[in-house]
C-alpha cells in the first residue's frame, strides 16, 4: 500500500473536518426580480393645442381573434377626424387618417355595433364587431349618428356633451332584451338623455325615441358609459365637481352559464334472412345502410316558426322578400324559386338571390323586365333548397315551401264623363188690362228646357 503524502493528508483532513463535527455552514443566494403590473399603457395618438374631445373604439370580426384594428375620434381645432391603427400596438406604426367628418365640432364620441359569441377555447364570450364603426358628433348644438361613410342621422339637438357604448345583447335568449347601441348625452338644460340603436320584433333595427335618464335631476357637466362583467350598463355623471354612477338591472340570459352537452349516436339492426339456393353456387351479397343530413334544432319554446312577411316589387327585374328573421344559406337557391306572371301563363328564370338592405330580406333578380303594374306569383319549394333563419348557433330553423304575390304598382289614367240634365221652370207673367169701368187679370205661363253639358277628368286608376 502506498503511503500518503502528510502535506495531501492534512487536506484530506481539513476537507471532512466541519462535515464530520456536524457543522457544515452554507449560503444560499435568491435572485428575484420585482415585477409591475400595469393595467394601462399610455400612447400619445395626438398632440396640439386645439385638441378638445377624443374618443376611440377597437375592432374585432371574429370571436377566437383578439382585437385587430384601434379607431380614434378627435377634434383638433373645430375639425372632427377618425385615425385607425392596427393591433397589437406598436409604437413605430402611425396613426392613419381615415376621414373628416365634421367641421366646428364640440364634442364627438365613437363605437361599434356588434354581438356576442362564445370562444370555446377560452369558454367565455366575446364582442363581436361589424366592419365599421358609428360616428357621433356635435355640430351647433345639433347631435349627429352616421355609420361610417353613410348618411349622417339627427339625433337630438341642443347637446353640450356625448358618449356611446354597445350594450348587452343576450346571446342564448330572447334578442328583444337588446340594450342596444346606447347614445348618452347632456344637453344645455344640464339634464342627461339616451337613445339607443336596437333589435326589434321583426328583425330589424332602428333608432329608438329619446329618454331621460330621470335620477340625474341636477345640472350635469360630464357624462361617461360602462360595461361590467355581470351584464349591466353603467352611467357615471359629474354634478358639481362629484362624481355619481347609476347602473341597469342584469341582461345576461345565460351566458355565464357553460351549455349543457348533448351527444346522440345512430345504430342500426340488421335481421339476415337465411337464402334458400336453388343450385350449389351463389355469389356473396353485401348489404350497406347509411344515414344521410341528419339534423337536430335546439330551439327554445318561445322562437316563433319562420314565415315569410311580405313581397314586394323592387325593380322591374326585382322582388324583395321580407322574413320574421334573419334568413342564411340562400346562396345557389335560385332554383328552388318560381316567379310566374297570370296564373304561370308566364315564366321567369331567378337569376340570383342575394342578400337584402337588412338580415332577414331576400333580392330575387329575374331574367326579364315586367311592366310595373302587374302582379308576380312567388312560389318556393324547400326541396329544391335549404333556406334557413338564425336564431342561435344552435336555432337554424328550416324555411317551409310557400307561395306568394308581389303586388304591382297600379296604373294611373283618365276619362271622360259626359252628364246631360235637362232644367225646366214655370214663368208666370202678370199683366193688367185697362179699360173704363173694369180691371182684368190675366195669367201666362210658359216652360223653358236647357241642356247642361258637364266634361269631368278623373285621374283615378281605370
Amino acid at each position: 500500500m502506498r503511503a500518503i503524502p502528510s502535506e495531501l493528508l492534512e487536506r484530506v483532513k481539513k476537507k471532512w473536518q466541519v462535515t464530520a463535527e456536524n457543522a457544515d455552514p452554507a449560503m444560499k443566494v435568491y435572485l428575484s426580480r420585482g415585477f409591475i403590473n400595469e393595467l394601462f399603457q399610455v400612447f400619445t395618438i395626438q398632440e396640439g393645442a386645439e385638441l378638445t374631445d377624443v374618443d376611440v373604439t377597437v375592432k374585432r370580426t371574429d370571436t377566437s381573434a383578439e382585437p385587430a384594428e384601434a379607431f380614434a375620434l378627435a377634434i383638433n381645432d373645430g375639425v372632427a377626424q377618425v385615425k385607425s391603427k392596427p393591433l397589437p400596438y406598436d409604437d413605430q406604426i402611425p396613426w392613419v387618417d381615415r376621414m373628416t367628418v365634421a367641421l366646428s365640432a364640440t364634442a364627438v364620441a365613437i363605437e361599434f355595433d356588434g354581438y356576442w359569441d362564445r370562444d370555446y377555447e377560452t369558454r367565455r364570450f366575446n364582442f363581436v364587431t361589424e366592419e365599421y364603426p358609428w360616428l357621433f358628433y356635435v355640430q351647433g348644438g345639433t347631435l349627429y349618428a352616421k355609420y361610417w361613410e353613410d348618411s349622417e342621422i339627427t339625433l337630438a339637438t341642443d347637446v353640450v356633451k356625448v358618449c356611446a357604448i354597445r350594450g348587452w345583447l343576450p346571446a342564448n335568449g330572447d334578442q328583444s332584451n337588446d340594450q342596444g347601441l346606447i347614445v348618452a348625452y347632456i344637453k344645455t338644460d344640464g339634464l342627461v338623455y339616451y337613445r339607443s340603436y336596437c333589435i326589434q320584433v321583426g328583425g330589424g333595427k332602428l333608432w329608438e325615441v329619446e329618454r331621460n335618464v330621470a335620477e340625474v335631476v341636477a345640472t350635469a357637466t360630464d357624462l361617461a358609459l360602462f360595461r361590467t362583467n355581470d351584464f349591466r350598463v353603467g352611467f357615471v355623471v359629474t354634478i358639481a365637481g362629484v362624481m355619481y354612477w347609476l347602473l341597469t338591472a342584469r341582461n345576461w340570459a345565460g351566458m355565464s352559464i357553460w351549455p349543457d352537452t348533448l351527444t346522440a349516436s345512430v345504430s342500426a339492426e340488421i335481421e339476415m334472412i337465411p337464402i334458400t339456393f336453388i343450385d350449389t353456387f351463389a355469389s356473396d351479397e353485401t348489404l350497406s345502410a347509411s344515414v344521410s343530413m341528419p339534423e337536430c334544432e335546439l330551439c327554445a319554446v318561445s322562437v316563433p316558426d319562420p314565415v315569410l312577411v311580405s313581397a314586394t316589387r323592387l325593380e322591374l327585374n326585382k322582388i324583395v322578400l321580407e322574413f320574421n328573421q334573419q334568413v342564411i344559406d340562400f346562396t345557389g337557391s335560385e332554383m328552388a324559386f318560381n316567379v310566374s306572371f297570370n296564373s304561370g301563363a308566364v315564366v321567369y328564370d331567378v337569376l340570383s338571390v342575394t342578400a337584402g338592405t337588412t338580415n332577414n330580406k331576400l333580392v330575387l333578380t329575374i331574367d326579364e323586365d315586367v311592366a310595373a303594374d302587374a302582379n308576380l306569383d312567388i312560389a318556393y319549394s324547400e326541396f329544391g333548397a335549404s333556406l334557413r333563419t338564425y336564431v342561435t348557433d344552435y336555432c337554424r330553423r328550416l324555411i317551409s315551401s310557400f307561395t306568394a304575390i308581389a303586388e304591382g304598382q297600379p296604373p294611373i289614367g283618365n276619362h271622360d264623363e259626359t252628364l246631360t240634365a235637362a232644367v225646366s221652370a214655370n214663368i208666370q207673367l202678370n199683366y193688367i188690362t185697362r179699360f173704363s169701368g173694369y180691371n182684368d187679370d190675366h195669367t201666362l205661363t210658359a216652360e223653358v228646357s236647357a241642356l247642361i253639358q258637364f266634361w269631368h277628368v278623373d285621374d283615378a286608376p281605370v
